[in-house]
Parts: C-alpha cells; structure tokens; sequence
C-alpha cells in the first residue's frame, strides 16, 4: 500500500494545478465542497463522491488540453464547427424551401386530395420532419462540442501561467501519461465510472488534500492583499 501511495502522490504532485484552474473545471466545486456546511459521514461521504468526479473531470481536460495544439482551439476547430453548422443550416433552408414549393404545387394541383393522398402527404412530411429532427439535432452536438473547447480554452490559458506548452515538453508525450493515469485509477463499468479499489481511492484523498491546500493558499493570499488595501485607505 506504501508503494501505491507514493506512486500516486507522485503523478498527482506533477499535475498542473492552480486555484484558477480549480474554478475554471468546476466553478461550483469550491462553494459545494471545500466550504460546505455538511458535518460527520455526510461531508465525508461528499468529499470523497464529489472529489474522485472532479478528478476525472480534471485528468480528461488536462489530457485534451495536452493532446491538442492552441491553434486547434482558437483556430481549426472553431474554423470548422462554423463550416459544418452553416452547411446544415443551408441545407434546412434550402428543404425547407423545396417542401414549401412542392406542397404549393400539391394544393394547386389537387385542391381536394383523396385520403390516400392525404396520408401519403402526411407521411412525406412526418419523414421530413425527421430529417429536420436529425439536422438540428446534429447543430445542437456540434454547439455542445464547442461549449466543451470554451472550457478547453480557458484551462489552455490558464495552463500557460503554470508550465511552458510551446516549450520543448512533448505534450503528447504528458497525455499520454495522463491516459495512463487515469486508468490506473477508474474503471468503466457500463458506462459508469467506478475509482479502482486502492489507486483510485488513495488518489481521491491526496486530490483533496492538495485541493483544500491550494484553496487556503488562497484565501490567505486574499486576505493578506485584502488587509493592504485597508491599511492603504486608512492612511
């Protein structure tokens, strides 16, 4: 167990981390967790739930932020969602037209269809619909996506502060690590993430402790810089 801890402790002491990143992951982490109100097994039971999700969170954004390039997140990517967004919304357009002008047709031609065309008609357009269905729903993954690299962004500004991404590092190299990392300490069982009995758990206790550490760093920083204004508005 003495060699699990120290290895785990010592891929969690080259993780990059700063408050900053904290919030930028999980804006509600602090408030819900570190600061809760909750006493005894609850806040234990909070803790180590809510901790060992963050940390997952944390190594899989690392790990893209690691994988990707700056340009793919400010350039190529953004670059290309926008493409393939205008592509489906032009082609909405142009179904939408084309149905409105076959259906003015329907009517002049057949001002009092039968049943049967009637229902053909109505089956036409309830495919249509779908298809419809299916485009914005394509639009609607595809926004998703972009929100995610808005996060991915953020981290990949803030990640600069911490180490040299342009450097000579191979950050492929560091992802790869990470991937690694992190299978070391969950497991997928149909889809849901479980921690491995010993990694897992030994990891989500010094995630913490390293968590709790950098948020009174922190708060004692802001206090100290808060106590430098007063003094300076008093004089």
């Amino acid at each position: 167990m003495k060699d699990i801890l120290e290895k785990v402790k010592e891929e969690l002491d080259n993780i990059p981390m700063s408050y900053e990143m904290i919030k930028i992951i999980d804006e509600n982490f602090i408030k819900d967790v570190i600061e809760s109100d909750l006493e005894g097994d609850k806040l234990g039971a909070l803790r180590v739930n809510k901790t060992l999700g963050f940390l997952s969170k944390y190594l899989k954004v690392l790990k893209e932020c690691y994988s990707k390039s700056s340009e793919c997140f400010y350039v190529i990517y953004p670059m290309m969602w926008s493409s393939e967004i205008e592509k489906i919304e032009k082609w909405i357009d142009d179904a939408n037209a084309q149905v409105k002008k076959e259906m003015s047709k329907f009517r002049k031609e057949c001002p009092n269809p039968s049943k049967e065309q009637q229902d053909l008609i109505d089956e036409q357009l309830k495919d249509f619909q779908g298809e419809l269905d299916k485009a914005y729903a394509k639009i609607a993954e595809i926004e998703n996506k972009q929100k995610n690299y808005d996060l991915f962004r953020a981290v990949n500004d803030e990640l600069k502060n911490i180490i040299d991404l342009d450097g000579d590092n191979n950050m492929t190299e560091e992802a790869d690590r990470i991937q690694r990392f992190f299978d070391k300490l969950f497991y997928d069982d149909g889809n849901i993430l479980h921690p491995t009995e010993k990694s897992g758990t030994l990891a989500g206790m010094l995630f913490y402790s390293r968590l709790n550490k950098i948020y009174e760093e922190h708060e004692e920083y802001h206090d100290i810089c808060l106590e430098k204004l007063l003094a300076q508005l008093d004089d």
